[in-house]
């Protein structure tokens, strides 16, 4: 929708905000706004409570797996309140579990056909920074913690991985939830950097799970000086998102590391790992990029 600007004074203008947007935000005569300047746009945003928005789904999975397929995209896309119906009875252990998992969510009301939950926050925190720097912090020690068993041929230390994801996991959903509620600055590359760090924890987890399953698997020769170089790319992309320069980008996208590194790495299995990990980090260097660069 447009609005026509009209003149206020010598130095200013103003222009009229849609109703519709006023009553979806419950905002009235002497509330406050935020004005955020993105590029060519001007990004109002609300600081009153954020408005309730509720669905309703039938769940009857195949496999009580999807059951956490169905909840997680609901919570990321920031639903206030879900009710989830359900025939099967042995439906509410696993909505329970899931629900666990999310930062924000309960349940509040249970039947022996519906369970229903909801965010027990008013107002999300829009800030994302700290939890973003967290949940770095968490897959640089998941980096950390699979050197350490590669350069020291023990695979022990692994079981330590799984609970970290478990962290990284809750903590992406929850800024997924923030920037799709509150909206962010740059909430594209924001949403792509988020969702790329996600994965990149995900292929340290399936490291782990590689020795889980093949237990006979060995930590061969050349694992270590591999992940070496893999973790200091990590440290290199964390070190661009907080400490930004042209020329740390430019070293990264020069390097191209998800081509020409681990080619005399001869487990297909690890090799895939690294060279996955190394192209979810190009990437999200690649969206830190749009988000430092001011035009002229």
């Amino acid at each position: 929708m447009q609005r026509k600007l009209v003149q206020l004074g010598t130095h200013s203008y103003m222009s009229a905000i849609p109703k519709k947007w006023l009553r979806k935000h419950n905002l009235k005569k002497g509330d406050s706004i935020d004005f955020t300047e993105v590029d060519n746009k001007l990004v109002i945003s609300s600081t009153a409570e954020v408005f309730e928005k509720k669905t309703e789904m039938f769940i009857d999975p195949p496999h009580k797996i999807l059951v956490w397929r169905l909840i997680q995209p609901l919570y990321s896309s920031g639903y206030e309140e879900v009710k989830l119906n359900f025939k099967n009875p042995l439906m509410f252990k696993e909505i329970e579990r899931c629900v666990n998992l999310l930062a924000d969510f309960e349940i509040i009301e249970t039947n022996p056909n519906y369970v229903i939950i909801k965010s027990i926050s008013t107002k999300l925190d829009e800030d994302i920074q700290p939890i973003l720097k967290r949940t770095w912090q968490i897959i640089k020690q998941m980096a950390l913690i699979v050197e350490h068993c590669f350069v020291n041929k023990d695979k022990q230390r692994l079981q330590e991985v799984y609970a970290l994801e478990q962290s990284v996991n809750k903590y992406v959903m929850l800024m997924k939830r923030i920037i799709n509620r509150t909206g962010y600055k740059y909430p594209h590359y924001t949403y792509m950097l988020v969702y790329f760090l996600d994965l990149t924890a995900n292929h340290y987890e399936y490291i782990r799970r590689h020795y889980v399953y093949y237990k006979n698997a060995k930590v061969k020769t050349g694992y270590a000086e591999g992940v070496k170089q893999l973790n200091q790319l990590l440290f290199d992309v964390y070190d661009l998102q907080y400490n930004f320069t042209l020329d740390k980008f430019n070293k990264i996208a020069s390097d191209l590391p998800h081509f020409k590194w681990f080619e005399d790495l001869k487990d297909d299995t690890i090799k895939y790992h690294y060279r996955t990990i190394a192209g979810y980090l190009v990437q999200i260097s690649r969206n830190i990029l749009p988000m430092n660069i001011s035009p002229t």
